[in-house]
């Protein structure tokens, strides 16, 4: 059964790629971050731990504020980062000419000030850290450009990782977002996604809504509206589907899968949950062979994982009728495999 369930997963898992669609102060230019030449002989972390002395620090040498938030007398992982990162070599003399560190730390063995103590809660609350390590690059107006962790990487990579990060945040800054194209501002939304950085987030996406020639961004917006359940989701989904009525670009599909991963999270019959899927293959089955396998897959995958294994045999069987010869034996195996756990049950 064990084996059934995996075969199951992996098909679903591997043959089906779709994906729900679902005035700041300027910092050192990127195009200055060289960050393979090392200009710090001997270098090392000096770590502050005033917020405020740090912030005031980094405001007047125009450098990027780094706190880090740690458990270091406790926190395995924390321990780790300081050991093969913090105290690379590598790591401070790639670092130390555009960043300001600060250290946020909540000791168990040791007491720190009421004050820093104090200061310490308020800023965890502040940037809802919720685990340890936690690493935030901010810039001189306290906006979070990046969150970061733990990385398996040695302190000179992570470096880069760093600069790189702050690379992108500068493409933000320095881009003129009203007068770019809807493609260029789904570029500068899927970085800005990739940093974590919510205000150019939120910032492009308001501005993406607007643009009629890219249906990106409102497919997104009613996903957020389908997930609070407002009146207006339906108004955007009739928007969306009058944009592409005869589904060119597929724009009923993306619709469908969000609408089966809505309801697949809600406390309702398994069969319910995929009738957007199986309404869209019975509507556009004759035109979109591409993807029909594919969601009578995506289908079989979620119902076998409900434990409705006989209606899973059943779409799997359609996805071998429709599915290119190159998947036609990973679609065998898989409904072989159901067979299998159907007879043990």
């Amino acid at each position: 059964m064990k084996k059934a369930l995996a075969v199951i997963i992996i098909v679903g898992l591997i043959l089906f790629n779709f994906r729900a669609f679902l005035p700041v102060k300027k910092l050192m230019k990127w195009k200055y971050l060289k960050s393979a030449v090392s200009v710090v002989e001997n270098p090392s972390i000096t770590w502050e731990t005033n917020y405020k002395e740090a912030l005031q620090k980094a405001q007047k040498e125009s450098k990027t504020l780094v706190l880090y938030f740690t458990g270091s007398d406790w926190c395995p992982w924390c321990k780790k980062m300081k050991e093969e990162i913090f105290n690379s070599a590598k790591f401070a003399e790639k670092t130390a000419c555009y960043f300001v560190f600060c250290m946020i730390d909540f000791p168990t063995r040791s007491y720190l000030s009421v004050a820093e103590e104090k200061q310490n809660k308020s800023l965890q609350e502040k940037y809802n850290i919720e685990g340890f390590p936690a690493l935030l690059l901010l810039d001189t107006k306290e906006m979070v450009i990046s969150k970061m962790g733990y990385l398996p990487i040695e302190g000179g990579q992570y470096a880069e990782e760093m600069l790189s990060k702050l690379k992108d945040y500068h493409k933000l800054e320095d881009s003129t977002l009203k007068n770019l194209s809807a493609k260029e501002l789904k570029r500068l939304y899927e970085t800005a996604k990739k940093l974590g950085c919510t205000y150019y987030i939120d910032k492009i996406f308001s501005l993406g809504v607007k643009k009629k020639e890219n249906v990106d961004f409102l497919i997104e917006k009613y996903q957020k509206e389908l997930k609070r359940n407002t009146l207006s989701a339906m108004e955007i989904r009739k928007e969306i589907e009058a944009s592409d009525p005869n589904n060119i670009h597929k724009r009923h599909l993306q619709l469908a899968i969000v609408d089966f991963h809505h309801l697949a999270k809600q406390s309702i019959l398994p069969l319910e949950a995929v009738k957007p899927l199986i309404a869209y293959i019975q509507q556009y089955g004759d035109k979109d062979h591409e993807s029909i396998w594919r969601l009578e897959m995506m289908i079989c995958h979620f119902l076998s994982l409900k434990g409705e294994d006989e209606k899973a045999l059943d779409h799997a069987r359609s996805a071998y009728k429709t599915a290119p010869t190159s998947i036609k034996r990973e679609i065998s195996d898989a409904i072989v495999q159901l067979k299998k756990k159907i007879e043990s049950a």
